[in-house]
């Protein structure tokens, strides 16, 4: 068959016409975050998603680093999480500052050594 021919099936079947398709994302797997053992990260085109758990010591902050397949964002990412620690609850806050890979959270209420689940999506 011609080109001709196949455009005019994929015109009859409304396709994607040709070298109109997405290009395949990018995707990074999961990776371990440095800093935290039980933490991943994994980036699929532009999406971010940070998974896993961290434990905050005595200090009440940790400082964890992506790893350098991860892209950096170019705005902040921050937040904050609500945990069940114990007989009560926790808050913790998040931020990655913008153009870097660093994330620091931060125990709000003053809960430390304690281990905290994390599920985070961003964009980048």
């Amino acid at each position: 068959k011609t080109d001709n021919d196949k455009k005019k099936i994929r015109n009859n079947i409304d396709a994607e016409q040709k070298g109109m398709c997405e290009p395949k994302w990018h995707d990074t797997l999961w990776c371990p975050v440095i800093g935290a053992d039980g933490l991943f990260v994994r980036q699929k085109g532009n999406m971010v998603c940070l998974q896993g758990w961290v434990e905050i010591g005595d200090e009440s902050s940790l400082i964890i680093t992506l790893p350098q397949e991860i892209a950096m964002s170019s705005f902040d990412i921050c937040g904050s999480l609500m945990v069940k620690i114990n007989n009560g609850i926790g808050m913790f806050s998040y931020k990655i500052a913008k153009n870097t890979r660093q994330c620091t959270i931060t125990a709000v209420n003053g809960h430390q050594n304690c281990k905290i689940d994390i599920s985070l999506i961003y964009m980048v």
